[in-house]
């Protein structure tokens, strides 16, 4: 809010997604507002996961330089690449869980302002049986003058 207790920032378009910019279209800001929220986590879940792969990566030569035998190296890749597909799974339910509930949450909408739109209906038309040409009974050429 500003000084004299207004939502605007005097910002312009880019105020807030979060902020109504006032009560006539709080239906768009709503749906607006779930999606920035959705946009938001996904990114920061990519971040979180960038993170912690990065880091696995820079312990990794640590751990291989620590293995004396050729059983400890292959634990060591199996862990690595365990770890490796929990975090990448992980990560990817959360952020499908996240879309999934902005894909179910009910838009609010204005109160009557929205009529229902006609529904449009195509229509074919029904399937014709063929007509029967005449037949001839002598069988006509053309000739071409």
């Amino acid at each position: 809010m500003s000084e004299n207790g207004s939502p605007f920032t005097g910002l312009g378009f880019f105020q807030s997604f979060f902020h109504g910019a006032g009560p006539g279209n709080a239906a768009p800001n709503v749906a607006l507002d779930q999606y920035m929220r959705n946009v938001a986590r996904c990114q920061l879940e990519c971040q979180g996961l960038m993170s912690r792969r990065a880091q696995a990566y820079l312990e990794l030569p640590g751990r291989v330089a620590a293995c004396r035998t050729p059983q400890d190296l292959v634990k060591e890749q199996t862990i690595f690449w365990q770890t490796a597909f929990q975090q990448y799974a992980e990560c990817s339910q959360k952020m499908m869980t996240s879309w999934a509930q902005l894909m179910s949450a009910p838009v609010a909408e204005s109160k009557g302002s929205i009529k229902p739109r006609a529904r449009d209906y195509l229509s074919f038309p029904e399937p014709q049986a063929e007509k029967k040409l005449p037949i001839r009974e002598k069988e006509e050429r053309r000739r071409v003058a």
